[in-house]
């Protein structure tokens, strides 16, 4: 869900260290931020889609599930693939920083962070998410264009298409012999004119159908569906 305009940030702050998460949250109140915290791995999981969060500062060490955990399920649900989580550790050893990459973290800052780092950590994660949300809210204005675009453009295309054969064919069931002469002196007959309006139409029905084609390949709605035929 795309945050609305002109809404505060929500920072989430997971952690059972109630020193720790206060610390947190008095310095990032200073930013304006809007600031949620939770000190249960289980319960983050189950009321993630009901605070919809856009940056979660994650405690790594925590009873039951530890922040690893907890990262590599959150980026493994396509709703959260692109949340940054920021894993606070008080570590920082080489191989926690491995394993909080492969588990997905986006950003690590240490528990004796200073507050200025930490602001400014959090203001990077933040224009992270402002990027993404950005070419997200992109991406589904570029779709609902070409559903606009096909959509009002086939049904009238389609009549067209088929007044144009009933002319034509009305034209050869009647022998109707219809010429024009411009004033350039070259001529051309009705039903020649039909054709080409129809030529026209077929090219932009082929433009269309190409329109909708990239959009769903894009939104990767195609489906491949392969069977045998008697040709």
């Amino acid at each position: 869900m795309l945050p609305v305009e002109n809404q505060p940030t929500k920072i989430l702050i997971v952690d059972d260290d109630p020193v720790s998460r206060i610390l947190m949250e008095e310095i990032l109140k200073t930013e304006g931020y809007s600031i949620s915290w939770l000190t249960d791995g289980d319960e983050l999981l189950q009321r993630l889609p009901e605070i919809q969060p856009h940056i979660l500062l994650l405690d790594v060490l925590m009873p039951g599930s530890n922040g690893f955990d907890l990262c590599r399920q959150i980026k493994a649900d396509p709703r959260w693939q692109h949340l940054p989580i920021v894993l606070v550790t008080s570590l920082n050893t080489d191989q926690e920083l491995e394993t909080g990459l492969d588990a997905g973290a986006d950003e690590f800052i240490s528990k004796h962070v200073s507050a200025t780092e930490l602001r400014a950590r959090v203001r990077s994660m933040r224009r992270v998410k402002q990027r993404y949300d950005l070419l997200l809210r992109i991406a589904q204005m570029r779709e609902d264009l070409a559903q606009m675009v096909v959509h009002d453009l086939r049904t009238p295309l389609s009549v067209s298409m088929m007044r144009t054969d009933i002319l034509l064919k009305m034209i050869d069931q009647e022998k109707i012999q219809v010429t024009h002469t411009l004033s350039n002196g070259s001529k051309f007959s009705l039903k020649d004119s039909l054709l080409g309006i129809k030529n026209q139409m077929e090219k932009l029905t082929l433009q269309v159908d190409e329109i909708l084609f990239l959009a769903k390949k894009d939104q990767d709605e195609l489906v491949s569906d392969r069977a045998l035929k008697d040709l």
